[in-house]
């Protein structure tokens, strides 16, 4: 989608304050398309597995404790539920992290962050997508047959990270 071809469109220009913005919109006509431009975009992706080349052996030793602590905890039979909040800048090797956590834990675990750019760096799905929320209006209960579905794709996860 393109919004502006040059900076220069940014520029201050001799209009008035009256500016047709719907006029100007209808120069770009894929601009009807915006808000399902991710939707389609996924629709467009064929799926593919998850693969990494992440390794425990590389984690520095922050992350291996919490790698460590989750490994020990997914092969305890506690029924404590296990709290980690990972909390650091970009470039820290958070999402390293998150890739030998979902190798140690295989199929039990479901990857989820809260806006679709984060999502793509971890390979992981909205929390909204996961947990199947709308994002129009007020939130309702789940029931029938989005309740099931969301029940059918979390079945398996032992311990969600996000």
């Amino acid at each position: 989608m393109l919004i502006c071809e040059r900076t220069s469109q940014l520029e201050p220009s001799n209009t008035t304050d009256e500016h047709n913005w719907a006029e100007a919109a209808r120069s770009y006509p894929d601009i009807d398309n915006a808000p399902h431009f991710i939707a389609q975009g996924r629709q467009n992706t064929r799926y593919t597995p998850f693969t990494t080349s992440a390794t425990p052996d590389n984690l520095q030793s922050r992350q291996l404790v919490v790698y460590t602590t989750v490994r020990q905890y997914f092969e305890s039979t506690s029924q404590e539920p296990l709290h980690i909040i990972i909390n650091s800048t970009a470039g820290t090797c958070k999402s390293y992290l998150i890739n030998c956590l979902r190798l140690l834990l295989h199929g039990s675990v479901r990857v989820a962050a809260p806006t679709e750019v984060s999502t793509f760096i971890i390979e992981g799905r909205t929390l909204h997508s996961l947990l199947h929320f709308s994002m129009r209006g007020d939130f309702k209960e789940m029931k029938g047959s989005n309740l099931q579905k969301m029940q059918d794709e979390l079945s398996s996860t032992k311990i969600p990270y996000h």
